[in-house]
């Protein structure tokens, strides 16, 4: 026995039953799923979300102030950055193409037919 229920836009709840140990199993599936540039992007965010500082003038002795970058410029250079890293990761040949899952799925149906 097996359910799919949808929780919201961006997720499935996949329900399996196992009758013979009375076992439920409930798995999550997410309908999207972040790029490398996305992830490598909420990596960026999340180290200079809090810590990012900008020129703020001066107090009244002279001394240079900063300011917390707003939110949207934390996160429009971290999607700006992360969007040449993966370039530049491309450039250098260090992302690595996968097959898709159609293919793992028949290649691996392939080798079972083999065997």
């Amino acid at each position: 026995m097996a359910q799919t229920r949808p929780v919201n836009d961006e997720l499935d709840l996949l329900i399996h039953g196992r009758f013979a140990n009375d076992e439920i199993e409930v798995k999550l599936h997410r309908r999207y799923e972040l790029s490398h540039a996305a992830r490598l992007a909420s990596v960026l965010i999340e180290r200079w979300g809090m810590v990012a500082g900008v020129d703020d003038g001066e107090d009244t002795a002279g001394r240079a102030k900063l300011r917390l970058q707003t939110p949207e410029d934390v996160v429009t250079r971290a999607c700006e950055t992360a969007e040449r890293a993966i370039t530049e990761f491309k450039a250098r040949g260090w992302l690595c193409p996968m097959p898709s899952y159609e293919e793992l799925k028949d290649g691996f149906q392939e080798s079972e037919k083999a065997d």
